[in-house]
């Protein structure tokens, strides 16, 4: 099963949902699942919500062989917690997507550091849903507790002071 999740930004990303369902017409063997957001979009051939609740998106999450997702940092870290197979499609400025391209460095980041697989082209969506047969993720350790440590020391240095 192909999970694809769009977050919550509040702009389109029907760009990306035509591409998978172009994908979907040609491979109808994969059942396709899509939070879609606030990008409206109707398809015969994926299974859309607009929003999924926490508990349903991690029932997804887990169920999923792949995660097709956005280029946001809450998404993304919270599917590498979970060790799984991703692709990252970037929201763009040019398409009025985003109001910048941040989405591109944080997508960049996490591909040189071997956490995902990045699609800048939707136009090779194809070809890197095919590579993700072969990719194996990098293992991702959160460093939240050690920052957490870090800030108790540095408040309670504060609090003495």
């Amino acid at each position: 099963m192909i999970f694809v999740t769009l977050g919550t930004q509040e702009k389109s990303f029907s760009r990306l949902l035509e591409a998978v369902e172009e994908f979907a017409k040609c491979h109808p063997e994969n059942h396709i699942i899509v939070q879609s957001g606030h990008t409206k979009f109707v398809s015969d051939i994926c299974e859309v919500f607009d929003y999924l609740s926490r508990d349903q998106m991690g029932e997804y999450y887990q169920k999923a062989d792949l995660i097709i997702t956005h280029g946001g940092v809450g998404s993304i870290l919270e599917i590498l917690q979970l060790g799984k197979k991703m692709i990252a499609v970037p929201r763009l400025k040019k398409y009025g997507e985003h109001i910048n391209d941040h989405q591109l460095q944080i997508i960049d980041n996490f591909s040189r550091l071997g956490y995902l697989l990045p699609c800048y082209d939707l136009g090779q969506l194809e070809k890197t849903i095919d590579q993700i047969a072969t990719f194996e993720p990098k293992h991702f350790v959160s460093n939240q507790s050690h920052f957490l440590d870090c800030l108790k020391q540095d408040i309670e240095q504060l609090l003495r002071s």
